[in-house]
């Protein structure tokens, strides 16, 4: 065999040019423009219709509507078939019909055997003109959607993503526009139908079908297929892009190891003619292995494990020059000079020879991979004719990618990049950076709170009179569970038990121990079949660990493992026994069959309801409301039961729980005060 000492000595052919295949093309009277491309390879038959409509085309207070409308247009059915019915069929002869949408487009796809093609076609016309939007699987959307909303923030990356494009883009930009639990709320089946009503129209569309038919035939086909379909011109809303100024913008995270670090501004588009250049200074900088910032940053520095960056761009808005690291905290500022030190560079003393061959070369080899198949070659011939780009754009853009020169890469690289007009977004904790973000500008705080439905509580009469009787009703309850006032005593809390859930049709079993240190730490470690999980929220972290590996705790576990200290047995006796009439006489009343007092204790961010029974002073449970994962207001019932003598404190060894439709029952197996090289638990 022929071998190389060097695989630089390895002599690769050139790369040809991309295989351009040009779709035959017309437009129905109702003016729907159609790319036609035959192919008898496989026995198979493809189609994708876009329409210029997506988020930015929102409603106001209605944010969310476009996405709905994108995914339940197949999910819920249409006029000739539900949608539990079509899943059915679709799966039983291997064929697809999907719906969707994105910021400024959105549409509907199909792939089947071509011996199915007529019946698919009919449903993938269905799906596009007569959606039926049915109750069942709109609320499923909804659900996904809000679920989606409520854990936005558990991903620091993720964060710094979407943040640093809402001031890249200007938060009055409909592109910088966020669904919230209230906006997805107030969206009704009638908003759906409007929406596409006004925007899925023929005249506001492209469609390209392609594969194994007679390209004549699919003409007439089609033609007889949507000659009913009602043109209305329709035209986006405009985009508003106003960038906010440039500076730091912070968003403060406890208990996370990294920063995640996203510097830039807008970017172009993609029918500059600079595209070529632009997309060889993006290899070069931060686009590969032999990238600056990944030989800087990563392989001689070791700060980062995948620094990248370059000049975005988009089809019909600009996209967004950013660089983008992530590195542990106390290298924060660290990283941001040596970013801007690399573009710098690269601004004054341009790129060697090498360099550019090399980032040339790569982008080329791979630039021919987006061209591999039909799919991907039709794809191509649909977007150019959506955006209204040259046929010819691809062969353009093939030349001027071979052209570039060291010049070209200085020119775009003083020309389309700004640092000292960036906008940095910072997430990370503060505390811990190498310098105050403060020296690259003035430091904006970001709130990323999500905002949740109030939950709204029945009024209640509170007066002396009432926490008089309230409180000294709490303190016999407390004394009989306590009689020797050992809670008094606890520094370490340790609950062994088994927790059964039952949640959205599935059933678990955990063994979890929660120890709690006071007065803010806890660890709570879950026997899982993977291993044990442990969350541990101190005042100096707040993580997820399993085996060696750990990562940041999202917020919402952080506030309800808080929540778990604020409302312990030892924190329950200390109220109790604190001198002050605290505690609320709300009602008396029945709860499951006994006669109870209710009481408003307040032990957390809001007040708890405890149920104490009038009979014997037993603490039967709590009461109360709380947002679900999917953002709705749920009434919660918590029901202590089978009370026995753990060391001398009563406590309950069943505990049941009910939020909403979710359950879970806890029994208690072992009660642990002060346990012996308790500390270790919260290393």
């Amino acid at each position: 065999f022929a071998q190389v000492k060097d695989y630089h000595y390895i002599k690769y052919p050139t790369a040809r040019a991309p295989q351009i295949v040009k779709p035959f093309q017309f437009k129905l009277k109702n003016g729907l423009t159609v790319l036609l491309l035959e192919d008898h390879e496989l026995p198979i038959v493809s189609g994708q219709i876009l329409f210029h409509t997506g988020s930015v085309a929102d409603p106001a207070g209605k944010a969310g509507l476009a996405a709905l409308v994108g995914d339940t247009m197949r999910t819920a059915g249409n006029s000739r078939m539900g949608g539990d019915q079509m899943d059915d069929y679709l799966e039983s002869i291997a064929a697809s019909v999907e719906s969707f949408a994105g910021d400024t487009s959105a549409g509907v796809s199909f792939r089947c055997l071509k011996e199915n093609a007529d019946k698919i076609l009919g449903l993938f016309q269905a799906t596009i003109e007569t959606p039926a939007f049915a109750a069942k699987q709109v609320d499923v959307s909804k659900e996904q959607l809000k679920t989606g909303i409520m854990r936005r923030n558990d991903n620091p990356q993720g964060i710094a993503a979407r943040e640093f494009n809402r001031r890249v883009y200007g938060l009055s930009s409909p592109l910088s526009e966020m669904e919230e639990l209230a906006t997805v709320n107030a969206i009704t089946i009638q908003d759906l139908k409007t929406f596409h009503d006004t925007w899925y129209v023929p005249d506001n569309a492209v469609l390209a079908v392609w594969g194994d038919f007679n390209v004549q035939k699919m003409k007439k086909k089609l033609t007889e297929l949507f000659r009913d379909w009602k043109p209305a011109a329709v035209k986006l809303p405009a985009l508003n892009i106003h960038s906010e100024k440039p500076g730091v913008y912070f968003v403060h995270r406890d208990g996370i190891t990294q920063s995640n670090i996203i510097m830039g501004h807008l970017g172009q588009m993609r029918n500059n003619p600079d595209l070529p250049a632009m997309a060889i200074f993006s290899r070069l900088l931060g686009g590969g292995f032999e990238s600056r910032l990944m030989k800087t940053i990563r392989r001689d520095m070791g700060l980062s494990y995948s620094p990248h960056g370059g000049i975005g761009t988009n089809w019909d808005y600009p996209g967004a020059f950013a660089i983008r690291i992530n590195t542990k905290l106390e290298s924060t500022a660290k990283v941001i000079e040596v970013a801007k030190s690399i573009v710098a560079d690269i601004q004054k003393n341009g790129v060697t020879e090498k360099e550019l061959n090399q980032s040339r070369d790569a982008y080329i080899n791979s630039f021919v991979f987006q061209f591999d198949s039909l799919d991907k070659i039709i794809g191509r011939a649909l977007t150019y004719k959506f955006y209204g780009y040259p046929e010819n754009f691809t062969e353009t853009l093939f030349k001027g990618l071979k052209n570039v020169t060291r010049d070209d890469i200085k020119r775009v690289a003083n020309k389309y990049v700004h640092m000292d007009k960036s906008i940095i977004m910072v997430v990370g904790d503060e505390s811990k950076f190498d310098k105050p973000l403060s020296e690259f500008g003035t430091v904006t705080p970001v709130d990323v709170t999500i905002p949740k439905p109030k939950i709204k509580e029945a009024a209640v009469v509170q007066t002396a009179k009432t926490l008089k009787e309230g409180s000294a009703i709490f303190r016999k309850a407390i004394d009989k569970l306590d009689p020797k006032h050992k809670l008094d005593t606890v520094k370490i809390w340790q609950v062994k038990s088994k927790t059964t859930v039952q949640q959205g049709g599935q059933k678990m079993v955990l063994s979890t121990t929660t120890s709690i240190r006071y007065p803010d730490s806890v660890v709570k470690e879950i026997a899982t079949p993977m291993g044990a999980m442990k969350m541990i929220v101190t005042p100096e972290k707040a993580v997820m660990a399993m085996g060696p590996n750990s990562r940041p705790l999202p917020p919402a576990q952080v506030a309800s493992l808080k929540k778990g200290i604020a409302t312990s047995l030892p924190m329950l006796a200390k109220l109790a026994r604190n001198e002050k009439d605290m505690v609320n006489l709300v009602k008396t009343g029945d709860f499951n069959g006994q006669a109870a007092y209710f009481l408003l204790i307040p032990l957390s961010d809001k007040p708890e309801t405890y149920v104490i029974a009038q009979k014997d002073l037993t603490i039967l449970g709590t009461t109360g409301k709380t947002v679900d994962r999917s953002g709705n207001v749920v009434a919660t019932i918590s029901s202590w039961k089978n009370h026995r003598n753990f060391d001398g404190i009563l406590f309950p060894t069943v505990i049941e729980e009910t939020a909403g439709k979710n359950q879970a029952t806890v029994k208690v197996e072992a009660i642990t005060i002060n346990p012996e090289d308790g500390d270790q638990f919260f290393n």
